[in-house]
């Protein structure tokens, strides 16, 4: 499948605020408050569309990407990235994310790409360690009560196609 990615427009951002996880990845799940925050250029958060123009999720690129609690270092592009909660499990997520960071690195050219996920999702980490990330550190965020994982990706870690 083929993804577009552009900056994210009002109506995407409210399609995002009512996006429901459940259960643990409720954590994920979209607010209706920070529609204005998403809008903002100055977060790079990017709405991605499949081949025939649905919202199929977004990323975003830098400080929006990171957690609060770890100390980040500035030698990494952070990467955030989500899809529409109907279409996660379905096996798309090595696509969805391979075009993402393959975005990221088109647009910003980083010498390495760095996610942060929360421990639990088991699912994102298998997905981003396919796509040759590796994990550096472990953090605690007692905001959330959860515990998140960093994972980076250095050049030359870029997995076959």
């Amino acid at each position: 499948m083929r993804y577009a990615f552009a900056p994210i427009d009002p109506a995407a951002g409210e399609a995002m605020a009512s996006w429901r996880y459940g259960g643990p990845y409720a954590l994920y799940d979209g607010d209706p408050e920070g529609v204005e925050y998403l809008l903002r250029p100055e977060h790079h958060v990017y709405a991605v569309r499949d081949e025939a123009g649905e919202l199929v999720g977004f990323c975003s690129f830098g400080e929006d990407g990171r957690v609060a609690g770890y100390a980040y270092s500035d030698d990494a592009l952070d990467v955030g990235a989500g899809m529409r909660p109907d279409l996660v499990g379905r096996g798309l997520g090595v696509g969805f994310l391979r075009a993402a960071f393959d975005f990221g690195q088109r647009e910003y050219s980083p010498t390495a790409l760095r996610v942060t996920i929360a421990a639990f999702n088991r699912r994102a980490q298998r997905v981003v360690l396919a796509l040759g990330f590796r994990e550096t550190a472990r953090f605690p965020q007692p905001q959330s009560g959860n515990e998140f994982v960093v994972l980076r990706r250095e050049p030359g870690l870029r997995p076959a196609r």
